[in-house]
């Protein structure tokens, strides 16, 4: 057979290629177990080997602790300038008025007796109260003048709210004691600009200028003019002057 050279061959060329390796092997290992000899110290055979020296460390500069740096300081705040309040003053109250006193009112006249065929006395004029009359206001409409009774030369002055004219002085302002006198009998006083005067349905009635022209329930006086208060107990003149 002509191929058994050819292996025979090549088993001898690997043979030798293997034992030049394991040659190549075996001396480098005896060079590097001479190499380590002579690099090793000598030890005494029982004891452990010495460490090897341990190399020094170069010293380590100690590292100052870092310290935080302050915060700048904020700027100043301007306060805005405020004016000062205005002192204060104490204002003394205004002073309490003074209560006027109270005025007496007059005495009550005795009951009259009463007269046959009617329902009015007769009363002595001295036994009359002082008649009373309203203080003049801004507002003059003239007034009336005492002709005939017992208020004869009184003035009354006439404004816009006027007055009544009767025997009780909680109604009236112009008072009468004469029980022929109705306790409101009468009021004096203007409406429109005009001066009037209007009964206030009096028991004896009211009259102008006549007692025969007739009783009136109210009339608008004109200068000259006179009331005739009941059965011309008393009369007042309307005058402008």
């Amino acid at each position: 057979m002509d191929y058994i050279p050819i292996i025979a061959g090549a088993v001898a060329v690997v043979g030798f290629l293997m034992m030049v390796v394991a040659v190549i092997m075996l001396i480098s290992r005896r060079g590097k177990k001479a190499s380590a000899g002579q690099g090793a110290p000598s030890r005494t055979p029982g004891r452990p080997p010495a460490p090897p020296p341990r190399r020094a460390q170069p010293p380590v500069a100690p590292v100052a602790p870092q310290v935080a740096a302050p915060p700048p300081p904020s700027p100043p705040v301007e306060s805005p300038m405020v004016p000062p309040p205005p002192p204060m003053t104490m204002t003394p109250p205004p002073p309490m008025p003074m209560a006027a006193a109270p005025v007496a009112a007059p005495p009550a006249p005795p009951p009259p007796a009463p007269m046959e065929g009617g329902s009015t006395v007769l009363v002595d004029p001295a036994e009359f109260a002082k008649a009373t009359v309203a203080q003049a206001r801004p507002g003059y409409y003239g007034k009336l003048v005492g002709v005939k009774g017992i208020l004869e030369g009184r003035e009354v002055p006439i404004d816009e709210s006027g007055f009544f004219i009767g025997r009780d002085h909680t109604m009236a302002q112009l008072v009468l004691s004469d029980p022929r006198v109705s306790k409101k009998h009468c009021w004096v006083g203007v409406r429109g600009g005009e001066v009037w005067a209007v009964d206030q349905g009096s028991t004896n009635g009211t009259y102008v200028n006549q007692i025969d022209a007739g009783r009136i329930n109210e009339r608008r006086l004109e200068r000259g003019d006179v009331v005739i208060i009941s059965e011309d107990v008393s009369r007042f003149e309307f005058r402008l002057e």
